[in-house]
């Protein structure tokens, strides 16, 4: 009844919550799983690693989670070990990095397909992604019965106790899937999470040189067509284009479950070692700063809080790149080069809450906003 009499006065609304914002002090959220950022492999043999060297290196860089490669439509153990190696799993298990199995998959023969992650969690594996790509695209019956599969076959992990409520069951597919009529919304019932192709760096300069932006995008369009699990973006490396720094744009945009596409070698150049090894890895998304201070300097200062038209961020010295979104998660303000204490310009705004967001010191700052 409370929140009922709020929400039908707006700015007493707003006007309660900025007193409740600005009598706090700055505060840490904490999150579940905050960094489990990934790398993705396809034939470790192409790429000069045994999967126990290529654990030391990845672990020690700082990679929580690796996606390994263990069907190719039709369930083969052969072809594919690893859906089966048991010693893999131990490796990376004692690296401290979970191991997730993921397959590239087509219309027809579904179960078939689909085994292949019952036997993924009879082999240890601690989730499971669907690759599914232009077959699929506007074929709405054969996404529905190959998603359907594969959820009986997780199903039936479960009631079998291989695995446990944290085995999650993914997609991974276009970044623009609106472009590529493909139908979130008819996977979105059997699925946990979502996996997007966010490949700005194939995509060309204008998308490098706008990184927040188009993951934003992509999460606005996933959610616009259906989507309700939560999406995790994976930026493509293979051409050894993208820079450290664009990556960290791209991780601190997707948040602690991005990826890399995929470990260098097997016609990819190995120099992209290079850019990973300067990748923060330890992006800190456990101790994310939420600065809620209005009369001393602090961390995730803005002034004036509330405001009216203009307000100010104080960031670190030099410049940062910031971005500010609307309540609905909308991205309105995308400044590569904010200095300490330039003026933003919110007078076309409408009045709510808005979210400032930034890196500093490893760590994502949020900084809630009012506009009166």
């Amino acid at each position: 009844m409370f929140l009922n009499n709020i929400m039908t006065k707006p700015i007493l609304f707003f006007l309660l919550l900025s007193q409740m914002l600005i009598s706090a002090t700055t505060v840490k959220a904490q999150e579940p799983d905050c960094n489990k950022l990934g790398a993705w492999v396809w034939y470790v043999e192409q790429t000069g690693f045994t999967h126990e060297t290529l654990a030391d290196t990845l672990s020690s860089l700082g990679v929580k989670r690796i996606y390994v490669k263990v069907a190719d439509g039709i369930m083969d153990t052969i072809w594919w070990h690893t859906i089966v190696d048991e010693a893999l799993i131990e490796t990376y298990h004692s690296h401290e990095m979970e191991v997730y199995g993921w397959s590239y998959n087509y219309p027809g023969s579904e179960f078939g397909q689909a085994q292949a992650l019952y036997k993924a969690a009879q082999t240890g594996y601690d989730g499971y992604v669907v690759d599914v790509e232009h077959q699929f695209d506007g074929d709405s019956a054969n996404l529905y019965n190959l998603f359907n599969a594969f959820a009986f076959y997780k199903n039936l992990a479960l009631e079998h106790n291989l695995v446990d409520t944290a085995f999650k069951l993914g997609i991974t597919t276009w970044g623009n899937p609106i472009d590529h009529w493909f139908r979130i919304d008819v996977v979105d019932p059997f699925v946990d999470a979502y996996f997007p192709q966010t490949y700005v760096e194939i995509w060309g300069n204008y998308y490098l040189n706008n990184i927040t932006f188009w993951v934003d995008s992509t999460y606005n369009e996933y959610r616009a067509i259906g989507a309700t699990k939560p999406i995790h973006q994976i930026c493509a490396t293979e051409r050894d284009v993208i820079t450290a720094e664009q990556i960290n744009e791209f991780i601190a945009a997707s948040g602690a479950k991005s990826s890399l596409w995929r470990v260098p070698g097997g016609g990819t150049p190995l120099s992209i070692w290079n850019t990973w090894n300067e990748v923060n890895w330890h992006m800190n998304f456990c101790d994310t700063i939420v600065g809620t201070h209005t009369n001393e300097m602090a961390h995730g200062v803005a002034r004036p809080n509330p405001f009216s038209n203009y307000f100010q961020l104080d960031v670190p010295s030099g410049s940062s790149h910031i971005m500010i979104l609307d309540i609905t998660g909308r991205v309105i303000c995308n400044e590569r080069n904010y200095d300490d204490g330039d003026l933003i310009d919110g007078r076309n705004w409408r009045p709510g809450v808005y979210i400032c967001r930034w890196v500093e010191e490893n760590r994502l700052v949020t900084v809630k906003v009012i506009k009166q």
